[in-house]
């Protein structure tokens, strides 16, 4: 309690000091970047790996040979030479699956995983290890399996592993390519069309790994070094970011009980209802399910602590229909509202009883008319949905964009509205999703007279 009249006076002064910035950005133009302007901030093909394989390209439009080529294997610790013989490969295919992209020539080959905002698949870095590894001519200290992240990340671990496979090395955009980027930019100086460029997507990354440009964090960096009452400000830090991360817990436990709720609301009109299911303890697999409070704060807080991509959780409901022929009104197709890596998506599973027991079905068991139930959702949706996953009948990413990661969950405003208990985003979603379903109930399913 002591530290809360210090807490208060230091938190004032870094709002003075946000608020100098802003006030100078709005000056300068440094608001102004055209990645936002064109919605691409996310795009991890047309945006992140594009700027990165032209950037690498010795014959890039760039006209700079291996200028940033060279910087960048400094940053995988990677010695070649030859350096004009690189070949670069944006989205390049190879059996079962497709690289990011692929850097290569002779006797060297790199494989960039670009992962934003999407999680890990089964056996992806597995798959892309064994095609680099088959690579003829390529020795193993001439080949790197690049996973890039955010904030350096690791890629998830398969069944029986216990550590990455040597030639797998975890890099961010937090730091090693917002350090490589510097480098470029200095390289650049003379060129104002590409250093302009490049400084733009990097105060787009900065934006994206929640920083803030050099000279507020030089301004903050002189506060936590200030005494306040005998102690330095940045004795304060570990208390603040351990009340941060439970704001935001507590934020998000709100908003999935509020999801839940306004999901589960039944109108006496409908023929169809959702019922929540706590599929963690009734369908078979490792699906991790929040209708319950005190599993849901479990969950939640773990997001903060774990390192690997495939953390996720959700809720799941029951599809309950008047009028079907079976005394139970069952139905096989359930909703599911999922948390994956960062960010929010919902979408429909398939499952068959067995006992007392549910099974979530794939593609790989079309037995029990996968693709059937895939062809009748994608007939009634609303809006086109994405149906390249195997366990997923169809999912969609919701209009208004959800992501519980600090940098969103703040800037966009959802924590600020969730402490307020503005409950617009939930409510809009409740709407999207609950069309989504009528649709599919109204059009598909119900009989008609």
């Amino acid at each position: 309690m002591e530290n809360i009249p210090h807490s208060i006076g230091l938190l004032s002064q870094v709002q003075r000091i946000k608020k100098k910035n802003e006030e100078s950005a709005a000056v300068t133009g440094q608001n102004f970047n055209i990645f936002t302007i064109l919605d691409c901030e996310w795009d991890e093909v047309k945006t992140h790996s594009a700027i990165i394989a032209e950037l690498l390209d010795p014959k890039g439009s760039h006209s700079q040979g291996t200028l940033f080529l060279r910087s960048f294997l400094e940053i995988l610790k990677l010695q070649c030479t030859n350096l004009s013989d690189f070949k670069v490969h944006p989205e390049h295919v190879i059996p079962g699956g497709q690289l990011d992209i692929l850097v290569e020539k002779e006797n060297a080959c790199i494989v960039i995983e670009n992962k934003l905002g999407a999680g890990d698949q089964d056996r992806q870095i597995e798959r892309y290890c064994e095609y680099a590894n088959n690579k003829e001519g390529v020795s193993k200290d001439q080949l790197r399996v690049v996973y890039l992240t955010l904030f350096g990340s690791e890629p998830t671990l398969q069944t029986g592993e216990r550590e990455l496979p040597p030639e797998v090395i975890c890099r961010s955009y937090k730091f090693d390519i917002i350090s490589w980027l510097d480098t470029c930019i200095k390289e650049i100086a003379g060129v104002p069309r590409i250093r302009e460029t490049i400084v733009q997507y990097q105060s787009l990354l900065r934006k994206l790994t929640g920083q803030t440009n050099e000279e507020v964090t030089m301004e903050l960096v002189k506060l936590l070094k200030e005494k306040c009452d005998g102690k330095y400000n940045f004795e304060l830090i570990d208390d603040l970011k351990d009340a941060m991360d439970s704001l935001m817990i507590e934020a998000q436990c709100e908003f999935w009980e509020n999801l839940k709720n306004k999901l589960a609301q039944y109108d006496n009109d409908q023929v169809w209802r959702l019922n929540v299911c706590q599929c963690d303890v009734q369908i078979e697999g490792e699906y991790k399910d929040v209708c319950d409070v005190i599993k849901r704060k479990e969950y939640v807080s773990k997001l903060y602590k774990t390192k690997r991509n495939n953390y996720s959780f959700g809720l799941t409901f029951h599809l309950q229909i008047e009028g079907l022929s079976n005394s139970r009104n069952w139905f096989p197709v359930m909703l599911r509202v999922e948390f994956d890596y960062w960010w929010l998506c919902y979408g429909f599973w398939l499952v068959k009883k067995e006992n007392s027991d549910l099974i979530r079905m794939s593609c790989d068991t079309d037995d029990h008319g996968f693709q059937s139930y895939r062809k009748m959702i994608r007939k009634t949706a609303l809006n086109l949905p994405i149906e390249d996953d195997n366990l997923w009948l169809a999912y969609w990413w919701p209009n208004h964009n959800i992501s519980f990661r600090l940098p969103d969950f703040k800037d966009s405003g959802l924590l600020r509205n969730l402490i307020e208990h503005d409950n617009g985003v939930v409510d809009d979603l409740a709407v999207e999703i609950l069309n989504q379903v009528d649709a599919l109930i109204v059009k598909s399913i119900l009989p008609t007279n």
